[in-house]
């Protein structure tokens, strides 16, 4: 749809608003409208509150993984309402552990005889996207902090620790997922914000797998301590290059993950496979947020 532009007063410039549009959302003269600027574009809204998401499922058969896989999807996805039909008991412990752990302000706020509702309470405000993931990547820095000591030390005294800022990690990822669906208009922006942050939340995961398999071995060789100070500089740059918008970042990235390749193909082996394979899962988690990032980079 085109407009032309009107010229209006000393230099400023009109539109007219489809009539179809205008009609649609009961607008009249003297009514107020948002107008708001995105990477180049407007968008033109009412003040009318956005309708909430609402979606019903019914459930035969289920499993813990099947619910915490719905559930969070549900909420990236930004349903406000989710109603759950059951064919058997319902797995209301399950539904509550995930829900505290993987999600923000999403509550179970009525159970009857084969159903369960669920609301969120939650602010999706745009602002909030880039608190959530600031958060995410000094948790992961700590993460790698803690991974290195206890290997040191041949200790597992911080496991909980490191297991719970995981489960941070992963709620504040899906939250940040689901701000970006319901706040951000552009689709190919949320598209690049949600691949970064699900690989954000993976990478995450990857770090619990690395310190269970580095702590179960007696002794620790040189080579994964070396393959692992190179992932988290690997992940550094993402860091890097996700906050500055500069793509040497990008290029310094994958000239680490080269390297790494070499030396996983060239030392792995049964006694170490474990280790290596995660070292490797984990590096991928990165490596595939590189295209996003460039798409965020270069607009």
């Amino acid at each position: 749809m085109k407009r032309k532009l009107i010229k209006q007063g000393a230099g400023g410039l009109t539109i007219c608003l489809p009539k179809k549009w205008a009609e649609q959302h009961h607008l009249q003269p003297g009514h107020e409208i948002n107008i708001e600027e995105e990477q180049g574009k407007l968008y033109v809204t009412t003040e009318h509150k956005p309708m909430l998401l609402k979606q019903e499922i019914v459930i035969d058969n289920h499993s813990y993984h099947f619910l915490q896989r719905l559930l969070t999807n549900a909420y990236k996805k930004g349903i406000d309402e989710l109603k759950l039909i059951f064919k058997k008991e319902i797995p209301l412990e399950i539904i509550n552990q995930t829900l505290s752990t993987l999600t923000v302000g999403y509550e179970v706020t009525d159970v009857g005889k084969a159903y369960c509702l669920i609301q969120s309470f939650s602010s999706e405000e745009e602002q909030n996207i880039g608190i959530s993931i600031r958060k995410c990547f000094f948790l992961v820095k700590d993460m790698h902090r803690i991974l290195l000591e206890d290997i040191k030390n041949k200790s597992r005294e911080q496991e909980d620790k490191i297991n719970a800022l995981n489960d941070n990690v992963r709620k504040l990822t899906n939250y940040a997922i689901r701000t970006t669906s319901k706040r951000i208009k552009d689709n190919n922006l949320i598209q690049y914000h949600s691949f970064i942050f699900s690989n954000l939340s993976l990478y995450s995961i990857k770090l619990t797998y690395i310190y269970q398999h580095c702590l179960d071995e007696k002794k620790i060789n040189p080579t994964t301590l070396k393959l692992l100070q190179e992932l988290f500089h690997l992940f550094e740059c993402m860091y890097e290059a996700y906050y500055r918008k500069e793509l040497p970042y990008l290029q310094k990235a994958l000239e680490i993950k080269e390297q790494m390749v070499k030396e996983l193909d060239k030392n792995i082996d049964e006694r170490n496979g474990k280790i290596m394979l995660q070292i490797s899962m984990a590096m991928r988690c990165v490596h595939d947020s590189i295209g996003a990032l460039m798409g965020l980079i270069m607009g």
